[in-house]
């Protein structure tokens, strides 16, 4: 019984090491935390799109599921350097920058899994920061700030991953505890 009490301690002071970790990894040093500037929708603003982007832009008669526009390193505040990334209907993903380049990616069965439940459960939101903004188009009906700061985060893990071609096993491991569970029960 003993053995056992200590493993149960054990593991909850992991996973509270690993949640700690993550908070501290995935957010900007600071004495507050930054609130929404809005979480009412508006028009997102892009870097100028190339011919090509334009091009697909026209094609396409839906808004995006997914818009992120932020600093194009993680937690950085410097907005010079800009990036986006533009999820639709179809799953893929669209990288853009600062200087209007665009680059088409595969999203992966995954992350396309993950969006697929967004979609499902949040109601669609503009959430906004002093250096990020969120365009999220859903029929979902979870409207929640918790959700949509989830998501940007979520959306911040998938431009540096996509971007850079390397995956975070720390960052993937904690959303996977959470993504598609009913915590309504």
């Amino acid at each position: 019984m003993s053995r056992q009490f200590k493993f149960y301690q054990l593991f909850a002071l992991l996973l509270l090491f690993v949640a700690i970790t993550i908070g501290a990894c995935s957010s900007e040093p600071s004495s507050s935390a930054e609130p929404p500037v809005s979480s009412q929708p508006s028009a997102p603003t892009l870097p100028v799109p190339t011919a090509e982007a334009v091009a697909v832009e026209e094609v396409a008669t839906e808004p995006p599921l997914l818009l992120y526009q932020g600093p194009a390193e993680m937690g950085s505040a410097d907005v010079s350097k800009c990036a986006s990334l533009q999820l639709d209907h179809a799953m893929s993903a669209t990288l853009g920058g600062c200087d209007g380049t665009t680059t088409q990616v595969a999203l992966g069965e995954r992350f396309s899994g993950d969006l697929g439940h967004f979609v499902e459960v949040n109601a669609s939101f503009v959430y906004e920061t002093a250096t990020e903004k969120l365009l999220f188009s859903s029929n979902g009906g979870e409207a929640g700030e918790a959700w949509q700061r989830a998501i940007l985060a979520w959306a911040r893990a998938r431009y540096a991953e996509l971007s850079s071609g390397q995956t975070s096993a720390t960052i993937n491991t904690a959303m996977s505890w959470f993504v598609g569970q009913d915590f309504n029960q």
